[in-house]
């Protein structure tokens, strides 16, 4: 049984018809997917882990807000569950405890909610781990890339040897948790480059205003097209571009 089919399930147990009532109301079954949906569109990369967003704030109508009130704490309880299960069949790491908030949004209709996720700071001992040798290449949510099949990709070089699919439109490069790839290195910016294809499928790679710069094949660029096998040196990190 598919994961959101057994939540489903759970749902309609715990809360024996109760949101059927409100056929124009919000419906958990929709949240669900949306958070699942939300988990893969806003995964972070770092050099050992995947992370998924442990903090999600549903917007609701009015209404919708009233209604579900009282079953927030078992309604958030499934949703956790729903999370966990769904990090664990996709291998990603979650920071902490997973926190679910409510609010009233403006300009949503009944049955309308808006989803914004967020994960929290990232651990520091996931960078303490102990050093694997040098020629052994560690392989992020292989299952991921083989579902994905990126056109597009990063191989990072040295001792933070990995390879990374590029799977969204912009992908962001720092220090900070909230960037696509983590690099814990001092010598690079919090938000240090991006990223970026345009509409003819082509690569771009942008310095956003770091403090030591982005070069490419040994030359300083602000912002440069990228071509197969480009090598990218940011802060200490040297990363290989590969295009199909």
């Amino acid at each position: 049984m598919g994961i959101l089919r057994s939540f489903e399930e759970r749902i309609e147990n715990i809360f024996e018809g109760f949101f059927s009532r409100f056929k124009a109301g919000i419906q958990p079954i929709e949240i669900a997917r949306k958070i699942t949906k939300e988990m893969d569109t806003h995964k972070t990369i770092s050099i050992s882990r995947v992370y998924a967003p442990n903090i999600y704030t549903i917007f609701l109508n009015k209404e919708d807000y009233k209604n579900l009130e009282p079953f927030q704490s078992n309604f958030n309880h499934e949703l956790k569950e729903l999370i966990k299960t769904k990090a664990l069949e996709k291998k990603y790491s979650l920071v902490g405890e997973t926190k679910i908030f409510y609010k009233i949004g403006d300009n949503l209709k009944i049955g309308q909610f808006r989803l914004e996720t967020s994960l929290s700071e990232i651990e520091p001992k996931e960078e303490e781990q102990k050093e694997e040798p040098e020629d052994k290449t560690q392989i992020i949510n292989k299952e991921v890339i083989e579902e994905m099949e990126p056109s597009a990709w990063l191989e990072l070089k040295g001792k933070h040897k990995n390879i990374i699919p590029l799977i969204t439109e912009e992908f962001k490069i720092g220090r900070l948790p909230e960037n696509n790839l983590v690099l814990d290195d001092p010598n690079v910016s919090r938000v240090h480059a991006i990223i970026y294809n345009d509409p003819l499928g082509q690569y771009w790679l942008k310095d956003l205003n770091s403090t030591n710069g982005v070069f490419v094949n040994g030359e300083k660029i602000a912002r440069k097209k990228l071509a197969d096998r480009d090598v990218v040196a940011i802060g200490n990190v040297i990363i290989s571009f590969r295009h199909k």
